[in-house]
This record gives structure tokens, C-alpha cells and sequence, in this order.
């Protein structure tokens, strides 16, 4: 199968290290700021998302499984 036609599900496995990488990496951004701006409320806010949206990239990292062809 040409790489362009892989169905998304061997995608996302064959690229887990790169999502979980992403995930970590949001997470991080949204810890540091959250500790610069804290008190002020559009930035904790979107801090918050941050960290949310890296966790979930985290949590379809670790439930990641071998796709059955």
C-alpha cells in the first residue's frame, strides 16, 4: 500500500513517539505559562486548555494498539 493511502489508525502508530512528544510538549507549555501568568485571566485560561489538550494527545498516546490488518 502506498504510504499515502495508509488507513489513519497504522499512522497514528506508526507516529506514537512524535504524538507523544507533542503531548508532552503542550503540556509543558501550558505549565510554564500558567507559572508566569498567574493571576491573570486569559492566560490561565489558555494555559489551561493547554495542559488539557496535551493530556488528552497523552492519554490516545498510551491507548494506542497495533492495528490487525
Amino acid at each position: 500500500m502506498p504510504e499515502s493511502r495508509k488507513k489513519p489508525s497504522i499512522l497514528l502508530y506508526n507516529n506514537r513517539k512524535l504524538i507523544a512528544s507533542i503531548g508532552v510538549l503542550f503540556i509543558i507549555i501550558g505549565l510554564i505559562t500558567a507559572y508566569f501568568y498567574w493571576g491573570i485571566e486569559p492566560h490561565e485560561t489558555i494555559s489551561g486548555a493547554l495542559c488539557g489538550f496535551g493530556l488528552m494527545i497523552s492519554i490516545i498516546f498510551f491507548t494506542l494498539k497495533k492495528p490487525i490488518n
